[in-house]
């Protein structure tokens, strides 16, 4: 294998040129700057809905979502229905490593490393050896610090370090780690503080963890996946641009205004990081699924009440609902159940005037409910009768709760594209490029074909002279067989467990 056909793509979720350009302006991201400088950058168009499984799952086969399968947080990779990067990679005998992309768990054999994304339902790992790290890092249910003897808790602190030592995480990382569990025990942190000291730390073992997995098996192709700046935007953006929002305390403003655009500082840091280590021959590529932009607190604060609206529609074991600022959407396991609720959640309306309350999107396996702006920007009483055809009144306040949201940014359909290396040009901006060009791109840079069923182009604009001379675009009519990955199965969703995860990361 030609050592200048190496490709690594740094994965920054919810990555957006709206917090990197006055960050860039500032010269407080030197590394990205110096890519940009050095290579090719501009706008990734995403695609819509910009729900990041669907989206990552879409960059990664060069496919709609109808092709692939993927539209929300509780598919699996064993439903994954078209082969991603890494598989076709893998296929033609190249070393791979992924490490925390969506929709990987479970994982899989490959010749190399598979670490499944912060949405795992379980610990496992490829190889299974790293599933310390799953179960220490991600797992926020394990908490061995709580209620033990001080003697037994050092004890487990040691044999954690030991483990994590051995698969990459430094001891500066680890220490960092333990003043952060100090800290939080003396000072007591509120949620709002845990919530990004934590996820910043995460993002530090991660780093090492790869680090040592690529070292141990030095991939052609690999792809990071940081999903720290997509948090922080979802949870922070009131106190990052206040001027957008109402009523935002003084006090918070002071303590959280600088956590976006620290959590694209620690980015860049880490972005320079793994560059040092990697052959000087590597091509990089730096993307986002989608932007980012603040939710501001324009409508009234009412929110579905999940349970009791679901409770109403005899379906609350049978959908995972999930809040993106002000839309609701409805993912039914099984989308035999949806059609029938179509037309209800359709007719929702003031039982006095008729009046519409949601605007109604419809996809194969989920329902998306988004307010009526003139409805939702006055007061409405909680005695307020809300008629659902076919399944009754009820009071506003039954179906309703007035409540701030978690979320104070959300997705949107521009986000960044950066590429870096020896078959890159220089001082190129890149026009157009989508989602759906990045696995084309990726195939051509390492010699191969890109499949006339894939949906995107290649981004011939920012390939140099030699990249195109030693590989052509060429294609192939698929990559598709009947052979495609051998999971076991495609494992049964649980409910309450993809819950638990979108509660944590703010999206319930």
């Amino acid at each position: 294998m030609d050592r200048r056909k190496k490709v690594l793509i740094f994965e920054l979720d919810s990555g957006s040129w709206n917090i990197l350009q006055p960050l860039l302006s500032q010269g407080k991201l030197p590394n990205l700057k110096r890519l940009m400088n050095e290579g090719a950058y501009g706008i990734l168009h995403s695609d819509s809905p910009p729900i990041s499984p669907r989206i990552w799952t879409t960059i990664f086969t060069g496919k709609n979502s109808k092709k692939h399968g993927v539209e929300f947080f509780a598919s699996t990779s064993s439903g994954v229905k078209q082969k991603r990067l890494w598989d076709i990679l893998n296929e033609k005998g190249l070393k791979v490593g992924v490490f925390g992309s969506l929709v990987t768990w479970p994982p899989y054999p490959i010749n190399g490393f598979m670490i499944p994304s912060i949405f795992s339902l379980g610990t496992e790992t490829y190889p299974d050896n790293y599933g310390v790290f799953q179960e220490i890092a991600l797992s926020e249910r394990k908490k061995l610090h709580k209620g033990e003897k001080k003697k037994k808790y050092l004890h487990n602190l040691l044999n954690i370090y030991l483990k994590l030592k051995a698969i990459g995480v430094t001891s500066e990382t680890f220490h960092s780690a333990i003043r952060y569990f100090i800290s939080e025990k003396v000072l007591r942190f509120s949620p709002k503080d845990r919530y990004w000291r934590k996820a910043s730390i995460y993002l530090k073992m991660s780093v090492d963890v790869f680090t040592h997995l690529y070292h141990r098996f030095q991939p052609d192709f690999a792809t990071f996946h940081n999903h720290l700046c997509d948090a922080v935007s979802h949870r922070y953006w009131d106190c990052y641009e206040p001027q957008l929002f109402e009523s935002v305390a003084p006090r918070e403003i002071d303590k959280y205004r600088k956590v976006i655009p620290d959590s694209y500082i620690l980015t860049d840091k880490v972005i320079g990081r793994i560059i040092s280590s990697l052959d000087p021959s590597t091509n990089i590529i730096i993307i986002s699924d989608h932007g980012s932009k603040a939710l501001p607190n324009t409508i009234k604060p009412y929110v579905i009440n999940f349970d009791n609206f679901l409770r109403i529609l005899q379906m609350q074991d049978k959908v995972i609902p999930a809040r993106f600022g002000f839309k609701s959407l409805f993912y039914f396991t099984n989308g035999q159940d949806k059609e029938p609720l179509l037309e209800a959640m359709q007719s929702v309306s003031l039982a006095d005037t008729g009046e519409k309350i949601f605007k109604v999107e419809s996809e194969e396996q989920y329902i998306s409910l988004s307010p009526v702006p003139p409805l939702w920007r006055r007061d409405i009483p909680e005695e307020t009768p809300i008629r659902i055809n076919g399944y009754g009144t009820y009071l506003f306040k039954e179906i309703f709760t007035r409540q701030k949201l978690k979320v104070t940014g959300i997705h949107h359909k521009e986000g960044i594209f950066i590429a870096w290396g020896p078959m890159i040009k220089k001082g190129v901006r890149a026009v157009d490029a989508a989602v759906f060009d990045i696995t084309p791109t990726v195939l051509t840079l390492m010699g191969f074909p890109v499949a006339k069923d894939m949906d995107g182009r290649v981004i011939k604009e920012i390939l140099n002279e030699k990249a195109l001379l030693m590989n052509p675009v060429k294609y192939i009519d698929t990559y598709e067989d009947n052979d495609r990955l051998k999971t076991e199965e495609v494992e049964k969703i649980n409910i309450e467990k993809v819950k638990e995860r979108l509660s944590s990361l703010g999206y319930l």
